[in-house]
């Protein structure tokens, strides 16, 4: 009796997997055969995460400057533009 509980909950561990499996690949096809709803995910987790890492590059930049290395300038700025750049450029788009 207990060899067939085992393997009841066997298939059904089974069938759980297989459905996961399935609905992965369908969602993962429709990525395919949709590439602006891919772009536009992609482009709301880059606005979404832009502010910490022009935050992470201006704080390097800014350290590394006052180090010595006139470089660090540039990256500072450059962080700076880039981040009014990215929410200007999603502001129109939306």
């Amino acid at each position: 009796m207990d060899t067939i509980k085992n393997l009841i909950e066997e298939v059904k561990d089974l069938n759980s997997s297989i459905k996961h499996f399935s609905e992965s690949i369908g969602q993962g096809w429709y990525y395919i055969t949709h590439p602006l709803d891919l772009a536009l995910i992609l482009w709301n987790e880059a606005v979404r995460y832009s502010f910490y890492v022009c935050l992470m590059i201006f704080v390097t930049g800014t350290i590394v400057y006052l180090i010595g290395y006139k470089k660090g300038a540039k990256w500072a700025r450059v962080s700076v533009f880039s981040y009014v750049a990215i929410q200007i450029f999603n502001m129109v788009c939306r």
